[in-house]
């Protein structure tokens, strides 16, 4: 009933194909096969009203009837696809007003999506892409931590050479980056003898250098001009290669490997939980041990409260400082250690495992030396460790043995003063 006229059928047709291709996408998606029923019943109608010969050449049909065939082939194939998104994927670029910086932001979140990764991972890749670095040698008498200070003064015009390296950086990078108004972060490579194996230590510390913080002098034995600066430890780490001879041959350059302790070398996993489960026992013992050699230490008139504060001032975060100042009154109170004695933990640094253990590091060998060496070099040993595992154990190995020394000096004190009373 729905094809009236011969001159009509070529529009009814259209309009039913669409009326079961619009019912197949909406109402009937999970039956194709009702769709291809509807076809066939059509196509069964036609040829019996002889509106399509049963027999027929492409050549013998009108333009119409080949439009009416495609779309017989093709509309059921259609029904298997999925719906497209309401954007037309024709539109271009400028029409639909998408810049290349969103289109580059578009796609990254679809790799992201593809490969998500956590924040500890994305952490890890930018480490793994730039720990290794290309940085100046200097060779000390001595290794020092991070947050340690040392000062150092020389007359050697090879020094020179490497502030004038400095400074040629310096100026690359204002010409290029910003007109100058930031400045680039140079580092270079601290490293130390080592007294137990007699030669330079592969592991050191780098320290970020400008050529404002040298200071050049003269010197009181002969006059001739001397270069002061200090560094200050940042980032421990290790030779990646054997150092090698700048062109001007007045400093080594040597390819180095940053180390940083929340990517230690244990695996994650089963092993990386116990090795921090380990951690977290040595951990503990800490405090008691820490206590014990602070009062040791003031018992023997070796140390006081506030010159341990000052010596620490830079191992101890700023925030950290302005709370203790207020606790401790940094004065030089020959009794201040019977007021204080019950609150050393006053003295106690950050949170974070890592930067402890270098603090109790720190606190066993600082720079400034104490009146007697009351324990044994371990900075050599404490910056090859590369889990916090390990720096906790050999922080509470030097921390017993540096107890037991206090142990006996201070018995040794006591029998020197008797004897001396007895004499008297």
């Amino acid at each position: 009933g729905i094809f009236l006229t011969p001159t009509k059928c070529n529009y009814n047709i259209i309009w039913f194909l669409s009326c079961t291709f619009h019912n197949q996408q909406n109402v009937n998606k999970k039956s194709p096969l009702l769709y291809g029923g509807c076809v066939q019943r059509l196509l069964r109608f036609l040829i019996e009203r002889e509106l399509i010969p049963s027999k027929m050449k492409i050549g013998s049909i009108n333009y119409h009837y080949r439009i009416l065939i495609v779309f017989l082939a093709i509309l059921p194939a259609l029904s298997f696809l999925p719906e497209r998104r309401l954007t037309s994927i024709l539109k271009t670029r400028e029409s639909i007003g998408i810049s290349s910086s969103s289109i580059a932001a578009e796609k990254t979140r679809e790799d992201a999506d593809l490969l998500p990764l956590s924040s500890f991972d994305r952490r890890k890749f930018h480490h793994m892409k730039t720990r290794g670095r290309v940085m100046p040698i200097v060779v000390m008498g001595e290794p020092i931590l991070p947050g340690q200070r040392l000062y150092f003064r020389s007359g050697d015009p090879k020094f020179e050479n490497l502030i004038k390296y400095i400074a040629q950086i310096e100026q690359d990078y204002a010409e290029t980056v910003m007109n100058g108004k930031v400045s680039p972060n140079i580092e270079i490579g601290i490293l130390g003898f080592d007294q137990q194996s007699g030669g330079v230590s592969r592991n050191g510390v780098t320290a970020r250098v400008e050529t404002k913080n040298f200071v050049y002098s003269l010197t009181a034995e002969n006059g001739d001009r001397a270069i002061t600066t200090s560094f200050k430890g940042a980032r421990i780490f290790q030779l990646a290669a054997d150092p090698w001879m700048d062109p001007s041959g007045s400093f080594h350059m040597a390819h180095v490997e940053i180390l940083d302790g929340e990517f230690d070398d244990e695996s994650r996993g089963k092993r990386r939980r116990v090795s921090q489960i380990e951690s977290d026992e040595l951990f503990a013992q800490i405090p008691y041990l820490v206590e014990n050699w602070m009062g040791l230490m003031f018992e023997a008139g070796l140390a006081t409260p506030a010159s341990l504060a000052l010596a620490q001032k830079e191992i101890v975060a700023t925030t950290k400082l302005e709370s203790q100042q207020q606790l401790l009154n940094i004065e030089d109170d020959p009794h201040n250690h019977i007021r204080r004695r019950n609150n050393n933990y006053a003295l106690y640094p950050p949170r974070r495992q890592t930067e402890r253990s270098i603090w109790v590091a720190a606190l066993l060998n600082p720079v400034r030396r104490y009146p007697v060496a009351v324990s044994a070099e371990m900075r050599p040993a404490y910056l090859a460790c590369r889990n916090d595992r390990d720096r906790f154990d050999l922080c509470i190995t030097t921390l017993r043995m540096s107890i037991e020394f206090l142990e006996i000096y201070i018995d040794a004190k006591k029998r020197e003063g008797n004897e001396g009373n007895e004499t008297a």
